[in-house]
């Protein structure tokens, strides 16, 4: 059997593990999901079986208990006990951590929304990373929920209309989502306020980015002057 086979053969097991729980499977799930996020294993796959397995409500609230804990996990151990090893290794993954966290630091709380939100980086590094860095906990966490919350609705509406685990697992579940026919002005309608926020964001994040570049820049001078 294949390495994915295994992983496969493993989430099926533990789907049926927690759904012997009855009534109390939400919780053990969400437990799992909450160790899935502070282990880094691929956390996509593990938001979308809640919604197949307790439906689109139930399903949305696991996701977000479940991975906003994790969420939390990490950050307070990149905080504490984890610090040292952070900052030799997730740190240099962060791209150019000391201008985002100067950014954050004139920015405020909405950087760091921009940046959970807009920038691609893996979850670990987002959270780890960030922990790492001089940013309060509280920041952080709120901005995770903010932020994640409609990627969170959005697995957990994909896991419940999944026939089965395996199209979950397989990926078949999300092409048969988007294979679905919409109504053609309402995607037009959609794609064009997506794409003008998603533009707005970026320009502005980027104005931020510059301003905050440049101040290091000056700082450097002067500090190499000295």
């Amino acid at each position: 059997m294949s390495g994915m086979g295994v992983f496969a053969a493993r989430l099926l097991e533990l789907c049926d593990y927690v759904q012997s729980w009855g009534d109390l499977g939400p919780m053990i799930y969400t437990i799992i999901l909450m160790f899935a996020i502070v282990f880094c294993l691929p956390c996509t796959i593990f938001e979308i079986i809640p919604g197949f397995l307790f439906g689109i409500r139930v399903g949305f609230v696991v996701t977000m208990i479940g991975k906003n804990l994790g969420n939390l996990i990490c950050v307070l151990l990149a905080k504490t006990v984890l610090s040292g090893y952070v900052r030799r290794t997730v740190l240099p993954k962060l791209p150019n951590g000391q201008v985002l966290e100067r950014m954050i630091k004139n920015q405020g709380f909405a950087a760091i929304c921009i940046f959970r939100g807009l920038v691609y980086a893996p979850l670990p590094v987002k959270n780890y990373g960030m922990g790492a860095l001089d940013i309060p906990t509280s920041q952080i966490i709120w901005a995770a929920i903010l932020t994640g919350s409609p990627f969170c609705l959005w697995w957990a509406y994909l896991g419940s209309k999944a026939k089965n685990l395996v199209d979950i697992i397989d990926g078949r579940a999300e092409v048969r989502l988007f294979s679905m026919p919409t109504n053609p002005l309402a995607s037009v309608v959609v794609a064009i306020l997506a794409i003008a926020a998603g533009g707005y964001l970026f320009k502005k994040a980027k104005a931020a980015w510059e301003v905050a570049r440049a101040e290091i820049a000056e700082e450097t001078v002067k500090q190499s002057k000295n």
